[in-house]
């Protein structure tokens, strides 16, 4: 999924840049060849900054030139491009159907690979530019087909398609910010496709799985069932919104409502929940504390 590049040192390393609401965050990566020739992963730089000071103007500028120095500093070597995770409303996916004539009267990867790509350009809005196409099926001359139809006959691949793209805002905007830190872009990644690919295991996907990851003001989600993405997005609410809904059902400060979130939140309830009680310091000068 990610482009390499080597340094001098002869070190294969790969760097990932995740820019949210309220920080950057930044990744870098080296590869090892493994003997079967697939990729072994280290991490062996990271770093955050925030990009939302108190009563101040974000600063993303700041916050990616932080990020990225802190994970050079830790590899020990610089970096030039980066791949960066795109999320929230910057995304827009849509579900086509492709047909595609096969003249050999036997599929080939190159037609599975012009399928999808076909797929993509059409998903796309105005606009936007594409980042991926996920297969959701294929069939054969209209009967179902195999996930691989790879050196099977038929007149016409039939393929139906997650197509994820990215508006063209989003990239320019990232390109000059990236610019102004002395780096290149080398690719957009849909960030919930990312992150379902690092936390969930292929039985979660196969018995359909729901991944929400959470930022400051929004929250994408990636959607599987039988193995296979079949949503994914973002809407404009995050943990900034919960914080602040629970300060205000609780006249908390602020900063005491996102500690609580983060020590007692949870989605899910479990026993003795009503029972149990929570001390909470009220807003005002030498305010008293009240127990929820």
């Amino acid at each position: 999924m990610a482009k390499e590049f080597k340094r001098a040192s002869d070190r294969k390393l790969v760097a990932a840049l995740d820019i949210g609401a309220s920080k950057a965050a930044c990744v870098i990566a080296q590869l090892t060849e493994a003997l079967d020739g697939d990729y072994e992963v280290d991490v062996v730089g990271v770093g955050q900054h925030g990009a939302s000071p108190k009563d101040k103007a974000p600063d993303f500028d700041a916050a990616i030139r932080s990020a990225v120095e802190a994970a050079e500093r830790m590899a020990g070597d610089r970096i030039r491009h980066v791949h960066v995770a795109a999320a929230g409303r910057s995304l827009s996916t849509r579900r086509i159907g492709v047909d595609l004539d096969i003249e050999g009267g036997v599929i080939t990867r190159e037609d599975v690979v012009d399928c999808l790509a076909q797929g993509a350009r059409a998903a796309a809005p105005e606009g936007s530019e594409p980042l991926h196409a996920f297969k959701i099926r294929y069939a054969i001359d209209g009967e179902p087909a195999p996930d691989d139809p790879v050196g099977l006959a038929g007149a016409a691949l039939n393929a139906e398609i997650l197509g994820v793209s990215v508006k063209d805002s989003y990239v320019a905007n990232v390109e000059s910010m990236l610019g102004r830190a002395g780096l290149e872009l080398d690719e957009i990644v849909a960030a919930p496709f990312a992150a379902a690919e690092a936390v969930l295991i292929d039985d979660e996907k196969e018995l359909g799985v729901l991944m929400l990851d959470i930022g400051a003001r929004t929250t994408s989600y990636a959607l599987f069932d039988r193995g296979v993405l079949i949503g994914c997005g973002g809407i404009g609410v995050g943990g900034d919104h919960i914080t602040r809904d629970v300060a205000q059902i609780f006249g908390a400060p602020i900063t005491y409502a996102e500690r609580m979130k983060t020590l007692h939140g949870s989605v899910l309830t479990g026993p003795g929940d009503e029972h149990r009680l929570v001390d909470f310091p009220q807003l005002g000068d030498g305010a008293e504390i009240v127990r929820h």
